[in-house]
């Protein structure tokens, strides 16, 4: 007799560091790309929704600047809707979070154009001096989905996010413009930042918890306030799956397999027993990481993991 009553497959899709590429054109090389942009994505985030109806998709930050695209709508998406909220609420991502570019226009900028999003922004690591946050530091999300054996039933899916520290610096301007008329803000270590999050979420309930950390991987020594912390945020024992990003690099891939030693695992998509993804840059890839979960005394915990990319394909 199994030791377990049901079981349920989750699948997390994540992109990261869209760059303001939202169509498939390259404006570098003003022609249009087959293999670029939201737009052609879409389709392979359909075919990945399509392999399991359980799933969920969110954003990793680094959307609303880095392309000529991105520049001209800093002047026009607060009048009119912004496309990459066109696209993203048509796509019904789940959640998003900041990354450091997103403050390059300003915050005043940032925080009207978010409002177009049909789902929430979460970042747990800028506060004022008194130590509020400037978004909602998570979210918990109430959604049903179906077991093997044809059960629906809600779970509570936990969502925080991170941004690298260093934006204090990269956007000083910007924030001191908006600390002379709105209020001081800070940025609070992201690994120390997750770790209360994380954990206050399953104390609210949370079934899973999902990290949005626009962070990449360093195995430079842990320091507070380090700029490339995936690796530590993936040690947290609270965290259940990690989407980073910053760097535009990919994991799993074979770059990573010299780094097994420190616990990265290529072939299954994990950082220290973490499923993790990094979906590189300009919506050319989609993270996957997919969970499986048992039920167990009336609780859901995860049982195995594995995470892999997928690509547009010509």
């Amino acid at each position: 007799m199994s030791e377990y009553s049901d079981r349920l497959k989750l699948r997390i899709l994540a992109t990261t560091d869209i760059h303001g590429f939202y169509m498939n054109f390259d404006y570098y090389r003003d022609q249009a790309v087959d293999r670029l942009g939201l737009i052609s994505l879409a389709n392979v985030i359909k075919d990945a929704r399509s392999e399991n109806p359980n799933s969920l998709l969110f954003d990793n930050g680094d959307l609303l600047q880095g392309s000529p695209m991105s520049d001209y709508l800093r002047d026009y998406a607060l009048a009119n809707e912004h496309p990459a909220y066109t696209l993203m609420n048509e796509l019904h991502y789940d959640a998003a979070t900041l990354g450091n570019h997103e403050f390059n226009f300003g915050v005043p900028y940032l925080l009207e154009v978010i409002t177009q999003a049909n789902f929430p922004y979460v970042n747990a690591n800028i506060t004022n001096e008194a130590g509020e946050t400037l978004l909602p530091a998570s979210v918990l999300l109430d959604r049903e989905f179906i077991t093997e054996s044809g059960q629906i039933i809600p779970l509570k899916i936990g969502v925080t996010g991170i941004l690298p520290p260093q934006i204090m610096t990269w956007d000083k301007n910007h924030l001191d413009e908006y600390a002379v008329s709105h209020e001081r803000l800070v940025t609070r270590d992201a690994v120390t930042s997750v770790k209360v999050e994380a954990k206050s979420l399953k104390a609210q309930g949370a079934d899973i918890v999902i990290v949005l950390a626009h962070t990449g991987f360093s195995k430079k020594p842990f320091e507070i306030g380090m700029e490339n912390s995936g690796y530590y945020i993936a040690q947290i024992p609270e965290v259940d799956a990690l989407v980073t990003g910053h760097q535009h690099r990919r994991f799993p891939s074979e770059s990573y397999r010299e780094l097994s030693e420190f616990g990265f695992d290529v072939d299954k998509g994990l950082v220290q027993g973490t499923p993790a993804v990094m979906p590189g840059s300009w919506a050319r890839w989609l993270g996957v990481i997919d969970l499986e979960l048992i039920e167990n005394a009336g609780k859901w915990e995860v049982a195995g993991n594995s995470t892999h990319l997928r690509y547009v394909e010509d």
